[in-house]
């Protein structure tokens, strides 16, 4: 038997798999999941249950640990029920793990039944206690189909997206800017970035942070909202596939926003694919996609781009997954989930050893190392041990080894499903194209404050500052906000506590 030393960071790329007979429940297929790793266990949350085009949004939680070995022909899934917190149906959304190394947090997407808005769009789950906490988060439009990712500082940064009436929005709007979220200190921020302009709508990409905190944004399609109005009295908007030789370059430490030019073998251009860093911390691994609005042109191909070079390579391994999209990545790369040609979803699971560029059928968690967990291409420590792993069953294994905590290189990608969210056209102002909010929720722990009568029932309280932006004709690179602050409206406060004459349009 050939003894390895792979190091390697766990990446999940989202798809499904076939159960031979085991003492481990498997999860329903689906796609549009939300999944990251914490600790010693996948988790994925919710998701969208397609059966030959009908869909089912999905509220539960389920667990794959890697502490041990398994075949992926029959991984060992545990169903999570929730503690003290109502569960909701949501797809569609974003997930990422904290830098506390034992939870993680879920952001927008769409619940069922569509068209409502989710009651607590952002929220926190803590693994080791099983508890969930909602984020205040009022101020900032439910999206569905953006991207994000964290940074070294646990700072998570959303870019792109759509909010319409699926999110139980009036209108629609596709969202240029970007949000951040602090996890420190649960402060919420938007910006458009400070020089090189600011990049155009876009759903159906995807988002990698560097070590250096530059973000790389590949592919999906690009929103342009067009001249007139429909017969309806609707906003007209069209979608295109952006050019995968074209990268959009967001520098999260300068605010400024770039484009670099791609060369090499340049992926055919698509959406809905996923994205994660490789352990080299340079290398951005590409995996399926679809190259129509409907799904009726699907990839199964790999491709990797040197993000320092800026060249793009075909990786050819063959035996790989079926062609899909909808599916998510994190790093080693499992691939869970998805959907297929037949407008079904998936639950296969696949495993890619991206030192060796092979598919293997059996995981080593032999050397694996609990660290600080985290959705940051980067080692956590500066060091870390040496182990070898042992393919005792024949076929391909993939051992751990020495793993430098682990990093989700790229957030979930979520799949649009047909043409639904591709062309729809909704009524709205051309203030709400522009919408531009910054919000900033701190954490106060006031305590009940059942003097007043107005006693919250959470721990938690929050104030924010609303920044509005002032806006006269093209939008120019940066920002000239006016501000104005008031409380922000916590679950049991009534509507009076926020002015009518600083309230958003979110509100409305």
């Amino acid at each position: 038997m050939r003894q390895t030393s792979i190091m390697i960071s766990v990446t999940i790329i989202l798809v499904c798999l076939v159960y031979i007979a085991s003492g481990s429940t498997p999860p329903p297929a689906r796609l549009a999941t939300s999944c990251t790793v914490v600790g010693t266990n996948i988790y994925c949350y919710g998701g969208d249950n397609r059966v030959n085009g009908v869909d089912a949004i999905l509220s539960d939680t389920w667990a794959l640990s890697i502490a041990n070995d398994f075949d992926l022909s029959n991984p060992t899934w545990t169903n999570k029920p929730w503690n003290n917190f109502p569960s909701t149906p949501r797809a569609f959304g974003t997930i990422h793990s904290l830098l506390d190394g034992s939870s993680f947090l879920l952001n927008g997407g769409l619940t069922s039944p569509v068209g409502s808005a989710e009651t607590n769009q952002t929220i926190v789950h803590n693994t080791i206690t099983n508890e969930w906490k909602a984020i205040n988060s009022s101020l900032i439009a439910q999206t569905l189909n953006h991207q994000g990712v964290i940074d070294a500082n646990g700072k998570i940064w959303y870019f792109g997206g759509v909010s319409d009436s699926d999110t139980g929005r009036s209108n629609v709007s596709y969202w240029e800017g970007l949000a951040a979220l602090d996890t420190n200190t649960w402060l919420w921020t938007t910006s458009r970035g400070t020089t090189g302009g600011y990049l155009n709508p876009r759903i159906g990409h995807t988002m990698t942070i560097l070590s250096n905190g530059i973000i790389q944004i590949i592919g999906g399609n690009v929103a342009t909202l067009l001249s007139g109005l429909d017969s309806r009295g609707y906003l007209q908007w069209r979608l295109d596939l952006a050019p995968m030789g074209s990268v959009a370059v967001y520098d999260t430490v300068k605010g400024t926003w770039t484009t670099k030019s791609a060369t090499g073998t340049i992926p055919p251009h698509r959406n809905f694919h996923s994205a994660t860093l490789a352990q080299d911390s340079n290398t951005i691994i590409v995996f399926g996609g679809s190259g129509s609005g409907n799904g009726s042109s699907l990839f199964n191909d790999l491709y990797a781009l040197d993000s320092n070079k800026m060249t793009w390579t075909h990786i050819d391994i063959g035996n790989g997954p079926s062609a899909r999209y909808g599916h998510s990545v994190n790093e080693t790369m499992f691939i869970l989930f998805g959907i297929n040609a037949s407008n079904s979803s998936l639950s296969d699971i696949y495993a890619l050893d991206t030192v060796n560029w092979i598919w293997v059928q059996h995981f080593s968690a032999s050397g694996y190392s609990q660290q600080a967990n985290m959705s940051y291409p980067a080692a956590i420590n500066g060091t870390s041990s040496t182990s070898e792993s042992t393919d005792s069953s024949g076929g391909n294994s993939l051992g751990a080894g020495p793993i430098a905590g682990i990093a989700v290189g790229a957030v979930l990608v979520v799949a649009v499903i047909g043409a639904v969210y591709f062309m729809r056209r909704r009524k709205r102002s051309r203030q709400d194209d522009l919408d531009g909010l910054q919000t900033e929720l701190v954490e106060s722990n006031l305590g009940d404050k059942s003097a007043e009568g107005k006693a919250p029932t959470q721990k938690d309280w929050y104030t924010a500052t609303f920044r509005g932006t002032d806006t006269t004709g093209s939008i120019p690179p940066e920002y000239h906000s006016h501000i104005v602050s008031y409380n922000a409206k916590p679950n049991a406060v009534d509507d009076l506590a926020i002015s009518s004459q600083s309230k958003p349009n979110e509100y409305d």
